[in-house]
């Protein structure tokens, strides 16, 4: 197989994950031990906090990296996919990873269905589900607001001021609790390290709630905010984000020399400025929300450019680049699942919404009611490296080499490392 020359673990967790032999590269996501939705949980769990969903599975984490921990650092690499990391250690780039992998626990996890930022960081601050928190793509239908919006502007699609604009709190969007909330109710302090001009954007206000905030600027400054943290005293839960990743690796896709140069840089980072002054109480873990896959310029295919396709929708095209969500006319299902089937060929493959939710691919219920709305009725999952982008009017259409959204191994594996001194 294409993954003989990954550890035991890794094998066995895409062998267990496997979506369908029709697709050897898919990945299932996994909500039931083996999934960074699992992950909160047990972060609680090891803070003393009480457990109402489900942990990692057992054997992943040793009992001695348990043991008297006080304080666990969340540290969570937006985009970073577990061959990322794999090439990084194996060329040299991140010697200290490689040292909490070698000395500490390591394994992969797998991302949430959609591999996506709003749905997979959602869970990871929540330990739900996209199916039970609803934040489920970058832009999706909202019913509440009879709109086709972006969830991570919080707003309708294009360039338009925030729901929160007119009064609406995004505090009050999310229908679960947040693992911030959960462990301030256990006495345990709670704190988001993310950049300074994130602090009272909507998405933070959605996922963030409950968290003090720590705001950065610069990579240094990433370093030295985590490390004045961990310093404090007191039981504390400490989750942070760094967004560069995910950001170049959009802009000249994950294999570039630009993303091998940042990830050096955080390597080093992070080894200098924070593992080098850790206690022995507190607990390191890094991962990632989602992976990344590099695109084939020669296989994008710009939705705009299918004006008979659009005509056909109630609303414009949702979702992401290789996940997307389709509203047909009334009396018009039929014909945009052909026409989208036509222009897909072998680069993706064409779903009923209803049949993601049933085999349970965004998780098992209990089903927030407003998913099935957001999802649609038709969605279109990208194969390989093709993507098939839709831009709003007033939002520019910009070109990427590197997305994420889909089901293949590589935006669908993250690592996970854990490591005490």
């Amino acid at each position: 197989m294409w993954y003989r020359d990954e550890p035991e673990s890794v094998r066995a967790l895409l062998e267990r994950q496997r979506l369908d032999p029709s697709f050897p590269t898919w990945v299932r996501p996994s909500y039931d031990g083996y999934g960074v939705v699992n992950l909160p949980w047990t972060v609680l769990d090891i803070l003393g906090a009480p457990v109402e969903g489900t942990p990692l599975a057992p054997e992943l984490v040793p009992a001695t990296l348990r043991e008297g921990v006080r304080v666990v650092v969340l540290i969570v690499v937006d985009a970073l996919s577990y061959f990322q990391l794999r090439e990084g250690m194996r060329t040299g780039d991140t010697p200290v990873l490689a040292k909490m992998w070698e000395e500490g626990a390591a394994f992969a996890l797998t991302s949430t269905f959609p591999s996506t930022t709003v749905a997979a960081l959602t869970a990871l601050q929540t330990g739900v589900p996209p199916s039970q928190h609803g934040m489920v793509a970058y832009t999706c239908y909202l019913r509440e607001f009879g709109m086709l919006s972006n969830l991570i502007r919080f707003s309708p699609i294009g360039r338009f001021d925030s729901y929160a604009a007119t009064g609406f709190d995004p505090g009050t969007f999310l229908p679960v609790s947040t693992i911030y909330e959960r462990a301030a109710s256990a006495g345990v302090a709670a704190e988001m390290i993310n950049y300074r001009s994130f602090q009272h954007s909507p998405l933070t206000r959605i996922q963030g709630r409950g968290a003090a905030y720590r705001g950065y600027r610069t990579l240094g400054e990433f370093g030295t905010v985590i490390r004045r943290a961990v310093a404090e005293p007191g039981r504390r839960l400490i989750f942070a984000y760094w967004p560069m990743i995910d950001l170049i690796g959009h802009i000249e896709g994950p294999e570039g020399e630009t993303s091998r140069a940042d990830l050096r840089l955080l390597d080093a980072l992070l080894g200098r400025e924070v593992f080098d002054h850790a206690r022995d109480d507190v607990l390191f873990i890094l991962t990632a929300d989602h992976g990344q896959i590099q695109l084939d310029p020669d296989q994008v295919l710009s939705l705009n450019e299918v004006p008979d396709l659009l005509a056909d929708l109630r609303v414009p095209p949702a979702g992401e680049r290789r996940v997307g969500y389709f509203h047909p006319r009334a009396g018009r299902e039929e014909a945009v699942r052909e026409r989208l089937r036509e222009l897909a060929g072998e680069r993706g493959v064409v779903v009923e919404g209803a049949e993601l939710l049933d085999k349970k691919l965004l998780g098992p219920g209990p089903l927030y009611p407003e998913v099935p709305s957001r999802v649609g009725e038709l969605v279109l999952l990208a194969r390989g490296p093709a993507t098939f982008p839709y831009s709003a009017a007033g939002d520019p259409a910009e070109p990427m080499l590197g997305a994420h959204g889909g089901l293949e191994a590589e935006e669908m594996l993250v690592p996970c490392l854990l490591w005490r001194r």
